[in-house]
């Protein structure tokens, strides 16, 4: 039962029970237009319990909430502006469906939430209300709390990837097809950097027949499972779940195959511990000829039984890339906001630029704190640099960022490393942005809900951390 069709109104709280409850949103909202759906969780407090966030652009994106970076959705979307997006959440894990098509399965993690090193501190409440965000939530019209937990079924999407846990859920399968049909379900595995992580195929011959990519070639089933298989229906429903040391195959609930993967088994492959170590978070029907519908099943999640410890303090590992602005070794009174990103004693980066801005003032360069000064003094400021001459000190408004182009990274290595850098006014001067109707550090391309980091080419992929 739903309790029927609500304004989403922005800023506003809305109370829901994730663990007997799921949401549902309305958007009408063409691709292309950047509109974004801003949902995000609170505790019982209002802190920020996490959230997603989803993308109208040209080609859609989502993103974890205090957790990682903006991502592509990899299944296209139904036709049409009006859609219904599902959204279901337990604990760190979060489902999100379009018009009944799983576009989004995210578990957040040390791993995913490669942005947010401080991730847990969020993730860690327990979920009690949803807030669709008045600023910056244009997509979102009309919202619905549905007490049904019924999986839905699903046309199988054929040779498109999508994210899935198999670690934390099961993907049930439908098919109708014969034994002696030569049909197959051909399913394979890969991590979230889309790296082969085995896989399985289902072989509808005379004689059923599997195999596991990445480890070994056509196999028989057992007698027993034979025997299974042939006092079944035509139609089964087949369901796949990835194990800690292999795979696990029910049909119709029948257990048919329970594979551990090993150097016994995968005698054709020795490589096989390279694919069947990576966690399985993304599942692609390939060469698949049999499955007609699919459907995740959930699994049981762990419960919390005590509260997480306090964080007191935390560490940013080089990993999390060259822009995250450090931490304090103790942690502050409260945990930083989307406006106030711990402070650090030096805010001056490299290897980045200005771009798409407009210039508010300049000056005579005579040290970064007479530059930072500029810039709290300069109505409109939110990020100052330092030109390649080194003599200029530039104040601008809205802005974007960049890498340095490669002629200039030149440059910069061959002794003018004290020339083209940055500084963000969200560093230096994050308490402006924690006053009563202050604007975002970037406008329209807020820093909280925007990356701004585009990679120009492949040159720009690898990480730079240097010290001054």
């Amino acid at each position: 039962m739903s309790s029927g069709w609500q304004h989403a109104g922005r800023s506003r709280p809305w109370y829901i029970n994730f663990d007997e409850n799921h949401l549902e949103v309305k958007t009408k909202a063409a691709l292309g237009s950047n509109k974004k759906i801003r949902l995000g969780f609170e505790n019982k407090d209002g802190h920020d319990a996490g959230g997603v966030f989803i993308k109208f652009s040209s080609t859609p994106q989502y993103k974890i909430g205090w957790c990682g970076h903006w991502l592509p959705l990899t299944m296209d979307l139904p036709a049409g502006e009006e859609k219904i997006w599902k959204f279901e959440k337990r604990n760190y894990n979060v489902v999100v469906s379009c018009n009944n098509i799983l576009v989004i399965n995210s578990t957040a993690s040390e791993e995913s939430c490669d942005r947010w090193v401080t991730w847990k501190s969020y993730w860690d409440k327990q979920t009690v209300r949803i807030r669709f965000n008045k600023q910056l939530d244009s997509a979102s019209l009309q919202y619905r709390i549905n007490h049904e937990h019924v999986p839905q079924w699903v046309k199988v999407p054929k040779r498109t990837g999508f994210f899935l846990d198999l670690q934390e859920t099961a993907v049930d399968v439908t098919t109708e097809s014969l034994f002696g049909s030569n049909n197959v379900i051909d399913i394979l595995f890969a991590d979230k950097f889309r790296r082969k992580a085995g896989g399985i195929t289902i072989e509808f011959s005379r004689q059923p027949r599997y195999s596991l990519k990445g480890c070994t070639s056509s196999a028989d089933f057992s007698r027993e499972s034979r025997k299974k298989l042939r006092e079944m229906t035509r139609d089964k429903i087949w369901t796949f779940k990835r194990t800690t040391d292999g795979v696990k195959v029910l049909v119709d609930g029948e257990n048919i195959l329970d594979a551990a993967v090993s150097d016994a088994l995968c005698q054709e492959d020795k490589g096989w511990r390279t694919y069947w170590e990576r966690n399985v978070d993304r599942l692609t029907f390939y060469r698949d000829t049999a499955s007609k519908t699919c459907r995740v099943t959930k699994l049981k999640f762990p419960t919390r039984t005590s509260p997480p410890p306090k964080l007191k303090s935390w560490t940013v590992s080089p990993r999390k890339g060259p822009f995250w602005y450090g931490s304090p070794v103790n942690s502050p009174s409260e945990p930083p906001t989307k406006h106030s990103p711990p402070s650090q004693e030096n805010c001056w980066m490299r290897l980045v630029k200005v771009s798409d801005a407009t210039k508010l003032a300049e000056a005579a360069w005579t040290g970064e704190k007479a530059c930072e000064r500029l810039c709290t003094e300069t109505a409109g400021c939110h990020v100052v640099y330092l030109d390649w001459s080194g003599k200029t000190c530039q104040v601008f408004g809205e802005y974007n960022m960049d890498w340095q182009y490669k002629g200039e990274l030149w440059r910069w290595w061959y002794g003018e490393r004290g020339r083209g850098i940055l500084a963000e006014r969200k560093c230096f001067d994050a308490e402006f942005y924690k006053q009563e109707n202050s604007t975002s550090p970037c406008g329209s391309r807020s820093w909280e809900c925007e990356d701004r980091y585009n990679s120009t080419s492949s040159f720009f992929n690898f990480q730079f951390y240097f010290t001054r």
